[in-house]
């Protein structure tokens, strides 16, 4: 699951960031790879495998902006624009402020905006890292 484990490390690296901010995500994930990927010295080897899937497609991140610590464990922090699969699962991946990566099937009935916030319905549980 190259993409689910892309969003993780990118997730883990924006939590990270936040609590080194006054718990506060990043708006803007371009300026946030520009800036800590290079501070950090990676390798562009490593910024590559985090940011493009296997056969050299780049995926497209969706990073929901203004966002705390202190926000919900449902918002969904990092999506992907498009639908990926592993051979058992598929759909959009995702990542959440409670650290959670999976698929998500069913965008439409599965996420809710809140205030311009998108999140997962309270009642969708995870079972086998697709909601």
């Amino acid at each position: 699951m190259v993409d689910v484990s892309n969003a993780k490390q990118l997730g883990f690296r924006l939590f990270v960031h936040a609590n080194d901010n006054n718990g506060k995500y990043p708006d803007d994930l371009a300026a946030f790879i520009k800036t800590e990927f290079t501070k950090k010295e990676l390798a562009s080897s490593e910024i590559k495998r985090l940011l493009y899937q296997k056969d050299g497609k780049q995926l497209r991140w969706i990073l929901t902006p203004k966002l705390t610590t202190s926000d919900s464990s449902n918002v969904i922090l990092l999506r992907s624009t498009e639908k990926f699969g592993n051979g058992k699962h598929e759909g959009l991946v995702y990542f959440t402020l409670g650290m959670e990566a999976g698929f998500i099937k069913d965008p439409d009935r599965q996420i809710i905006t809140v205030s311009g916030t998108p999140m997962f319905r309270p009642r969708d549980t995870v079972s086998g890292g697709t909601r």
